[in-house]
């Protein structure tokens, strides 16, 4: 599937990593997903949660730990 947002604009995806590291040494990574918008529910029951442009900055913010705010970001 190739899948875009209706203005075809760019669009972040929530996500986790670690740093390089002896065991893996390329680092790690992965996608955060969630249920599906009503668009994806016909492709499937999982999607990737897209970051609002606002929430971006505050999702990449390494000083940021506060587990209620950052869930509050991960939507459909």
């Amino acid at each position: 599937m190739y899948i875009t947002m209706k203005d075809k604009e760019m669009f972040g995806f929530a996500g986790l990593y670690t740093s390089p590291c002896e065991q893996y040494p390329g680092g790690t990574a992965a996608i955060i997903t969630t249920a599906p918008n009503e668009l994806m529910v016909p492709i499937h029951n999982r999607m990737p949660a897209i970051l609002l442009p606002a929430h971006e900055d505050l999702w990449l913010d390494p000083t940021m730990t506060d587990m209620s705010e950052a869930m509050s970001v991960l939507l459909p």
